[in-house]
């Protein structure tokens, strides 16, 4: 996997600012936190919309009931995000499923 760059993570960084601004109080935002499909699967989406929880998850990692939307920001990595990883959350029960393409314009 290649390291991420400045667009991704800006990408990532203004998502989230968004959503946390939206949805204070209502929703959780995590970044690049795992999510627990089953035993052997925890993916780690770059942004996920949790259902909200006073802990903030601490007793443990979300599992898909707990997950509202899940966003995959991608350089490189579109055809994985979109065959693999999309297909799994479907599989898992995740409701919702975004992709954002975030390569720099020339």
């Amino acid at each position: 996997m290649s390291p991420i760059g400045p667009s991704h993570t800006a990408h990532v960084k203004g998502i989230n600012r968004v959503l946390s601004k939206l949805l204070d109080g209502l929703a959780i935002v995590g970044v690049q936190d795992p999510i627990v499909l089953d035993d052997l699967s925890e993916p780690v989406p770059d942004i996920s919309i949790l259902k909200w929880r006073d802990d903030d998850y601490l007793q443990a990692q979300p599992t898909p009931e707990n997950v509202l939307l899940v966003i995959e920001v991608a350089d490189s990595s579109v055809g994985i995000d979109w065959e693999a990883k999309r297909p799994a959350y479907a599989a898992a029960g995740i409701p919702e499923y975004w992709s954002e393409h975030s390569r720099e314009k020339n």
